[in-house]
């Protein structure tokens, strides 16, 4: 973890986010990620205290009832959380989740461009770290963000899964959900980076073998492998390196 003065420097990234920040975590354990130079913090909590980082004065701030989960994550980084404070921010997870965005697409009947528009805007703006990360952003820092992952293939039965995780839409509807997000989280100067089609099953599940380990005695389909989080990872961090040498 960079000090709080390391931190700061232009190639740092902070990876803030919720749960999921575990397998991101535990990726970079084991070895799975190349930082490509970059000084790496974490920032975030899991579970209930996640809600309780709140945002105050232009910085990202933890109830006392959060402290503890976060002071777990971010180790020696900045116990409060600024625009200035990392070179670049990746928002993993967080509460920005697919499935519901994609379910409530699937409620409906065809959207006209400006009705997907109106709705997408909402999802992302109902979500208070997408609120932070473009508060972020608009003060400068540069900004990727993984929305939280679909869900896992093959935890539930399969009515279950289909009753529950099922997304009843044509692959053209979903690219173009998909491609609404990218183009209004742009907008907001934040980089959205949504899992690749061969993470995806036909069905809009994620790939069995990205599960996390003991998916299904936990019946567990949101969270994800050390190496689904590396693969993500790794598009930010291809993408943080494009758009330096450009």
């Amino acid at each position: 973890m960079p000090s709080q003065s390391e931190a700061a420097a232009s190639d740092s990234l902070c990876i803030y986010g919720d749960s999921h920040v575990a397998s991101v975590k535990l990726a970079w354990d084991q070895g799975l990620i190349d930082a490509q130079g970059r000084k790496v913090g974490f920032w975030g909590a899991a579970g209930p205290s996640f809600r309780g980082l709140r945002w105050k004065q232009g910085r990202i701030v933890a109830d006392a009832g959060a402290q503890a989960d976060l002071d777990l994550v971010r180790g020696d980084g900045p116990e409060t959380l600024g625009a200035k404070d990392f070179g670049a921010y990746l928002f993993y997870g967080a509460r920005l989740r697919l499935s519901e965005f994609l379910l409530e697409l699937s409620a409906a009947s065809y959207l006209s461009q400006a009705a997907l528009e109106a709705a997408t805007w909402e999802f992302m703006m109902s979500t208070r770290t997408y609120r932070f990360a473009r508060n972020f952003a608009k003060a400068g820092a540069p900004v990727w963000f993984v929305p939280t992952s679909l869900p896992t293939q093959g935890v539930f039965p399969p009515k279950e899964e289909a009753a529950k995780v099922g997304i009843d839409l044509a692959p053209q509807e979903v690219e173009r959900a998909f491609a609404m997000l990218r183009k209004l989280a742009a907008k907001d100067r934040v980089t959205m980076v949504i899992q690749p089609p061969e993470t995806l099953t036909d069905e809009f599940l994620t790939r069995r073998e990205f599960a996390v380990e003991n998916a299904d005695a936990a019946r567990d389909v949101v969270h994800k492998s050390p190496e689904f989080a590396a693969l993500m990872v790794a598009q930010v961090l291809d993408q943080m390196k494009n758009a330096k040498a450009a």
